[in-house]
């Protein structure tokens, strides 16, 4: 919570937010990795690991789970933002913006957003509902300027609830979700839905992984284990 308040940098408003995503403002951002836009290197494209887009056509490494994009609810100003309708093959998709590009570009070169203001704020709403603090008030901050309106006033199960939840729509995609499950020692539980945006298509191979699963260890590259003979694989694999 002290770390949180040395954090002078103000939230991004629902408007900055696409603009965030494509560069062309830095709102809200506290830390980043710059790339540099002038290489010709799709090497230095993070976006690259989430799609590869063309004027025509977006092949996905990763969309929205079914049940979690249609949790976001219709109030909220960040869900025509961080997705898109991708489309491949004739198949559409609930895609991913974060990572397309710069304004007007779909080559997956942006900068890396690091650590944003909305995290820290979000890391001190669940560090103040774990000492019994006000954490609704700060979670208050995000949602009034997420949300063309909502709810709120919970208390309980129901307020961590909502702040673990904010937490994965605001930073969804952003390498936040397995570090946050791990943490917590919270198990994966995803939809049975396939990956087509009407929930048809290719469902998970696993749709819950336990808390105490094997998978979240990953394992060894088979190409350490050969050149090492002192390597001993991770367990289950």
């Amino acid at each position: 919570i002290d770390a949180a308040n040395e954090v002078s940098v103000p939230l991004a408003t629902a408007e900055e937010l696409e603009g965030l995503y494509t560069d062309a403002n830095e709102a809200g951002i506290v830390v980043k990795l710059a790339i540099n836009t002038s290489s010709e290197s799709s090497g230095n494209n993070v976006g690259v690991l989430y799609s590869q887009s063309n004027a025509t056509s977006t092949i996905s490494e990763y969309v929205f789970d079914f049940d979690f994009f249609n949790s976001i609810d219709e109030d909220d100003q960040r869900k025509d933002v961080i997705s898109f309708v991708g489309l491949n093959a004739d198949n559409q998709y609930n895609a991913i913006s974060k990572f397309l590009g710069e304004t007007g570009q779909v080559n997956g070169r942006v900068d890396v957003k690091v650590i944003r203001a909305a995290e820290v704020l979000l890391n001190k709403a669940e560090a103040q509902y774990e000492l019994g603090q006000d954490a609704l008030s700060t979670l208050n901050e995000l949602r009034d300027l997420r949300y063309v309106a909502y709810d709120g006033g919970e208390s309980g199960q129901a307020l961590e609830d909502a702040i673990q939840f904010e937490r994965r729509v605001e930073l969804s995609f952003e390498g936040h979700r397995f570090f946050d499950l791990k943490r917590r020692s919270e198990p994966v539980m995803r939809s049975t839905a396939g990956d087509i945006i009407d929930g048809s298509g290719t469902p998970p191979d696993f749709p819950t992984i336990d808390a105490d699963n094997f998978r979240f260890q990953l394992p060894i590259p088979i190409a350490e284990i050969n050149a090492n003979q002192n390597m001993v694989q991770n367990p289950g694999y």
